[in-house]
């Protein structure tokens, strides 16, 4: 099954490749470039020339070939056109310490770029030497000694200095060192990792490939189909399960969300015409059969609209993937979902306005409202029903409430025209006005029922003094009739 191949990593950019389509992309922002074909040779860096400011893939060709010699080309990203450098060794060198043989591919052994050189780290065919290449002109390999030999060993950047993860295949002791001193190559050792191997079972039963892969001491192991991920004490952190038994991409990607020239050029035009996937060549001589050869235009189109028609098929969902199964282009598939959208759009489109006619504020927040009409909106104008202003704001106040209707009284009485960007300020400050008066209301309520709590007891109190004075008054009448009038009827 075809994959895709990651090749290499600089700046937050990828340099990949899907069958024989190749790419520099930026997957933060979505950008990519297209580079030629590249599969006949070996990726062994991707580097900026400091100068130019220009991203170069460096390749080489004719590695694991007895016969003929390595050769290192260079290419520039946004051109077609590679630039052989040979394999120039500094000529304070007695012998090329096996770069004639070819390095390892970047996908395999990343190397890393730190000033103006590009670094590699030891090799299968030099494991007891450090390669780096001057990017600038002129071009020239040289090489420094690592701090331990016999060993597996990856290069990192620490604070702007180079770094060596060094490790064993099966071995619990990983250690990190930093290059203090480039031009005396001083190796200082920041780390000595022991790993907790009883923890992790998995690596009781297969092969694993330890390595340091930040300046914080983290470590990940690659085993069969899963990843490990431990921290620098060698305390298992997390497991990661992989697809498959293939081994996990090398590289460091630190997104970045600059723009880069590279990517401005047009790519693609959408024009590309089907070519014969046969040549038919004339017979040389009588009667001789005309031969019948593979196209290679034809190809190179279809690899084009398969990883077109890949991309397309894996956005889709399981429903519409069935649709298109029997559809073997990227026009096809293109056509036929282009055709099941237009039959549905008239419906979708009378649908929105039905909602736009009957939406309601209700509980919504005026920021919630105004995303829910604006996003309606939104869709209509995707499918080219775009609303005018007019209408957008006809449709924001008809939903709105009772409580608004002196705001809905003066944007209908304007004279002057207004835009939906100002009713929406218009709506937040009258909604803010109105949970302000509502606050101190709110605010205020309790006071009124203290007032009105403490004027009914004024006025009981005032009933009871009233009663208390007549009972009193009939009292002194009672006793007075006692004793002035005997023989009367006391009330």
């Amino acid at each position: 099954m075809p994959r895709l191949t990651v090749h290499a990593s600089l700046d937050g950019l990828l340099v990949v490749s899907f069958l024989h389509t190749w790419y520099v992309c930026n997957p933060a922002t979505r950008q990519w470039a297209p580079l030629p074909d590249l599969s006949y040779c070996d990726v062994v860096g991707f580097y900026e020339h400091v100068s130019s400011r220009e991203y170069r893939v460096m390749y080489q060709i004719g590695k694991d070939d007895e016969h003929v010699s390595t050769y290192y080309y260079v290419l520039t990203v946004g051109t077609r056109l590679s630039r052989i450098i040979g394999c120039p060794i500094s000529p304070e060198a007695d012998e090329d310490m096996g770069l004639d043989i070819g390095l390892d591919p970047a996908r395999f052994s990343p190397p890393v770029q730190l000033r103006r050189n590009l670094h590699w780290p030891p090799q299968e065919s030099a494991k007891d030497t450090t390669y780096w290449c001057s990017i600038q002109s002129p071009s020239c390999f040289h090489w420094m000694s690592p701090p331990v030999r016999d060993k597996d060993m990856r290069l990192l950047e620490i604070e702007g200095k180079l770094a060596l993860s060094v490790s064993r295949m099966n071995k619990a002791t990983l250690e990190l060192w930093r290059l203090e001193d480039y031009q005396n190559e001083i190796w200082v050792q920041m780390f000595r990792i022991q790993l907790a191997v009883a923890q992790m079972t998995e690596l009781h039963r297969e092969d694993w490939y330890p390595a340091v892969v930040s300046p914080e001491g983290d470590v990940l192991i690659e085993c069969p189909y899963r990843v490990l991920h431990c921290d620098r004490n060698g305390n298992l952190l997390q497991k990661f399960r992989l697809p498959d038994e293939a081994a996990s991409a090398r590289h460091a990607l630190r997104e970045s969300l600059l723009q880069h020239a590279i990517f401005l050029a047009p790519k693609w035009h959408g024009t590309a015409v089907r070519p014969n996937p046969t040549i038919t060549q004339a017979a040389t001589t009588e009667g001789d059969t005309p031969r019948v050869t593979v196209n290679p235009e034809f190809n190179h189109w279809y690899h084009q609209d398969q990883l077109v028609l890949t991309t397309i098929l894996s956005s889709v969902t399981e429903e519409v993937l069935g649709q298109t199964v029997s559809l073997t282009t990227a026009r096809d598939v293109w056509r036929h979902r282009e055709k099941m959208y237009a039959s549905t759009s008239k419906a979708q489109i009378m649908q929105i306005r039905m909602q736009l006619a009957m939406i309601q504020k209700g509980d919504l927040s005026i920021a919630a409202y105004f995303n829910k009409v604006k996003g309606l909106t939104d869709i209509l104008a995707s499918v080219g029903k775009k609303l005018e202003d007019e209408e957008l704001i006809a449709y924001m106040l008809c939903g709105l409430g009772s409580e608004y209707d002196p705001l809905v009284t003066s944007i209908m009485t304007r004279v002057d025209t207004i835009n939906p960007g100002d009713l929406y300020a218009h709506m937040i400050t009258f909604d803010t006005r109105i949970e302000h008066n509502t606050t101190n209301h709110q605010m205020q309520a309790p006071r009124l029922m203290q007032l009105k709590q403490k004027w009914r007891q004024n006025q009981m109190q005032f009933k009871m003094n009233k009663q208390c004075k007549l009972k009193s008054k009939q009292m002194k009448l009672n006793l007075f009739n006692i004793k002035y009038r005997p023989n009367s009827e006391t009330i």
